[in-house]
């Protein structure tokens, strides 16, 4: 069967459209499964303790404080970073300041995430730091101790490790 140039263009071009159509599903999957994994969250590691922010007992609970762990998989270490809030994995609530205390070493805690209140808000900046916004301290483990169960703070931001925080 003799094919007329114009014949073949028309069906190259139909041929290309649908692998195209065929491989817009795997991008999306793709997409899709990025976003997943983002949203699953990551965790945050101190660069002087080595151990993870995470939720004391995985506890649902409004106040509680937030501690450093050894890093595991657990739900309660991942934090999902979304428009300057870091919110829980495991309970949902976002990383506090409490009443936006303006007190050195005052302890971090979960709380339920609302609209408008900088004490929840904290900037990533360039030097791994966690900033809140509300009073310009930076998330520390205090003396940089290595202590599972060590309640996590706010302290003047400083060049010192135990305010670095490592995604992971």
């Amino acid at each position: 069967m003799l094919t007329s140039p114009r014949r073949i263009l028309a069906l190259t071009a139909a041929a290309a459209a649908a692998l195209s159509l065929t491989a817009l599903p795997a991008s999306a999957s793709s997409a899709s499964s990025s976003a997943s994994s983002a949203s699953a969250g990551s965790r945050l590691a101190n660069a002087a303790t080595g151990m993870c922010l995470a939720v004391g007992r995985s506890e649902v609970r409004a106040g509680k404080k937030v501690i450093q762990w050894p890093c595991s998989n657990n739900k309660d270490q991942k934090w999902i970073y979304h428009h300057g809030r870091l919110t829980n994995a495991k309970t949902g609530m976002c990383l506090a300041v409490p009443r936006a205390s303006a007190r050195k070493a005052e302890g971090v805690i979960q709380w339920p995430c609302t609209d408008g209140g900088s004490e929840q808000e904290w900037a990533y900046d360039g030097m791994q730091r966690m900033r809140n916004q509300a009073t310009g301290m930076c998330l520390a483990v205090g003396k940089a101790e290595r202590r599972k169960g060590k309640v996590v703070i706010q302290w003047p931001c400083g060049d010192q490790t135990d305010q670095v925080w490592l995604r992971r």
